[in-house]
């Protein structure tokens, strides 16, 4: 459970309700969880070492997602805020142009972590998920997720050409 309190670390840079998401995060990530689907055949392999099902697995997941995404819209933010209040000047300072190219620079870092993680969450089978309704609804999720990273991969690739 190391990841939780090194994301809460890095939250505190970004704002107070990044840290309050990976707070609750790592809260309800010390409760145990009882496994939803009994296992009755005495087979202990949809269980990992702590006794949890490996769909605890897949919300750490999706909260790391979660927590990426919000980290890359507020960069974003930053980014287009600056570039806006330099537009009027028509000439971007040498200073404005090295905190933009270090915004981008930690977009990219967010960016290589996130997408292991995003293609493992998108590769979750349907074997995972105890009823047909549970497993459409995490499709449908799954497809909002991937629709939310690439509109922040798009505004990335638009911020990375619109340096001088």
């Amino acid at each position: 459970m190391l990841l939780p309190i090194l994301l809460l670390e890095k939250s505190k840079l970004f704002s107070p309700l990044f840290s309050l998401l990976f707070s609750l995060m790592f809260s309800l990530s010390t409760i145990p969880v009882a496994n939803a689907q009994s296992n009755t055949s005495g087979d202990s392999a949809d269980l990992d070492h702590s006794g949890h099902s490996h769909h605890v697995g897949h919300s750490d997941a999706l909260m790391v997602l979660l927590g990426h995404k919000i980290a890359l819209q507020t960069l974003q933010e930053q980014f287009n805020g600056s570039i806006k209040g330099q537009l009027a000047n028509k000439h971007l300072n040498q200073i404005l142009i090295k905190d933009l190219k270090q915004n981008l620079a930690q977009q990219s870092k967010i960016f290589q972590q996130a997408m292991p993680v995003l293609n493992s969450y998108m590769g979750t089978p349907k074997s995972y998920y105890l009823t047909a309704q549970m497993y459409h609804d995490s499709l449908e999720n799954r497809a909002a997720m991937l629709t939310d990273f690439t509109a922040l991969l798009m505004e990335y690739q638009k911020q990375l050409v619109s340096l001088p």
